[in-house]
């Protein structure tokens, strides 16, 4: 087989969608789901097609499915580093042998999926595929360990999921609306299933950790974004009853428990920012941006939850040359002017004018 990625093209392929998913409340939700699903035959799972963990999927001999990778840029984004850079994509240059599985799927692992944030937004497709009893296999190929973890609190047995590690043609495969952190406001019962599924099960657990968090970025760090002050800002955010807390040296379980018992979370930005998905309603959310990197990925939720949300950005002039652009050093005095007015600490140092109103 070949395939030229030059003529490509993503499109939605709810066109074809045979049937639609109706869902009837179950605890927790206040109303039911109500989605196409489109089923296609023959679609061809192409592995690392950049790196390992980066895949994409393929139906009608040239069509991405918009609802697989989520934004037809994407597909644009593979083409250009696979154009620009060779060894970023060694295979599929040429013939390839691909395997045949009659197996029905859900492709999870998208060119992004192997980051937490991303892979989150995969788990809203899981969990209305399960809700609805789809009964299909799950594919994802080299994603960190938190993918088959969190398939596993959605009580996914390891049979259903599949690694392949080179192409595989499968019998058919199931797509939903591409439902992401972008438009979670347009599919609330989405959100509040995946909060109820994940959360539920921990009914009488308690977390081991403060209600109020700040989040650094440490363990998986892939592409820059740490806090390079750190000292000063550690020291800053204890003094407002904040642990420091590095999310990826935790279980799942774990994580998921800091976040259902905190209060307020601040930190870096980063994909541990998805967690907002699973604080209590009403919470404070604080994040922290370095001024050549300001990219919120959280807004939705937090309005779809009624979280409290401020951005903190670090002053342009303090840009260091040898710095990646997504490094930051925090602007303390906004932190703390931040912090003061969100936990009643903030008052004037000098008295009203007399006679001012």
């Amino acid at each position: 087989m070949k395939i030229d990625f030059d003529r490509l093209i993503c499109r939605s392929v709810l066109d074809r969608a045979d049937r639609r998913l109706l869902h009837v409340p179950e605890a927790g939700l206040d109303a039911g789901i109500d989605l196409p699903l489109a089923t296609c035959p023959d679609v061809l799972y192409l592995p690392d097609v950049l790196d390992h963990g980066q895949s994409l999927c393929v139906a009608d001999g040239g069509v991405v499915p918009l609802e697989s990778i989520l934004d037809s840029w994407t597909l644009d984004f593979v083409c250009a580093k696979r154009q620009s850079n060779p060894a970023l994509g060694p295979l599929y240059r040429g013939d390839f042998e691909v395997a045949h599985a009659e197996q029905t799927v859900s492709i999870l692992g998208n060119v992004f999926s192997r980051n937490f944030a991303h892979w989150t937004e995969e788990l809203l497709k899981v969990v209305v595929l399960e809700a609805f009893d789809a009964g299909c296999h799950y594919v994802l190929s080299g994603l960190p360990g938190f993918a088959r973890e969190f398939l596993g609190l959605l009580g996914i047995a390891p049979q259903r999921i599949v690694s392949p590690e080179t192409p595989v043609v499968y019998d058919a495969a199931l797509f939903t609306p591409a439902v992401s952190h972008e438009n979670i406001c347009s599919h609330p019962q989405v959100a509040q299933l995946l909060r109820h599924r994940l959360l539920a099960p921990l009914e009488g657990r308690r977390s081991a950790h403060a209600p109020r968090l700040w989040l650094e970025r440490g363990e998986m760090v892939r592409n820059g974004g740490v806090t390079l002050n750190r000292e000063d800002v550690h020291a800053l955010v204890r003094c407002h009853g904040f642990e420091v807390l590095d999310m990826a040296t935790l279980p799942l379980d774990q994580q998921l428990l800091a976040m259902r018992d905190a209060e307020a979370i601040a930190g870096p930005h980063g994909a541990q920012f998805a967690h907002v998905m699973f604080m209590p309603p009403r919470s404070k959310v604080v994040e922290c941006f370095a001024p050549g990197h300001v990219n919120p990925s959280v807004l939705q939720i937090c309005r779809l939850l009624g979280h409290s949300y401020h951005q903190v950005v670090g002053r342009s002039h303090k840009i260091g040359t040898q710095t990646r652009v997504r490094d930051l050093m925090v602007d303390c005095e906004h932190l703390a002017l931040v912090l003061d007015d969100l936990f009643g600490g903030l008052s004037p140092r000098v008295p009203p004018v007399r006679g001012a109103t």
